[in-house]
């Protein structure tokens, strides 16, 4: 078997190892999420629930503005919640900010504000 045999299948094998957002064309975005549970809008960027006023804090504290971020969210997640994430992205200076549904939006973990 020479490598232009095996070189496909290598190829193939890592594309389908890249994250989502990297086979969708969006290589070098952050990947956020928001839902709504308990009458609260709830903003992950990784497995803690954080308020909008934290969520933004947090996306110009620990993240490089000058790459763009991917917000998803469930199809039943109030609009004021997309709104305000987005919005917070912004104010913490993303210039691109892309927002899309996505059934797996959100953190396994329930809401904790980290208190």
């Amino acid at each position: 078997m020479g490598i232009s045999t095996i070189l496909p299948f290598i190829m193939a094998l890592s594309w389908s190892a890249l994250p989502l957002e990297e086979q969708r064309g969006d290589a070098g975005f952050y990947g956020a999420s928001v839902n709504y549970r308990e009458g609260e809008c709830w903003f992950w960027t990784g497995d803690v629930g954080l308020t909008a006023r934290q969520f933004e804090r947090d996306l110009a504290e620990r993240f490089d503005s000058r790459r763009g971020i991917f917000i998803s969210h469930a199809a039943n997640t109030p609009r004021k919640c997309v709104k305000l994430a987005q919005r917070s992205a912004i104010r913490a200076g993303f210039k691109t900010v892309k927002i899309a549904v996505r059934v797996d939006a959100g953190a396994v973990a329930p809401p904790s504000n980290g208190s």
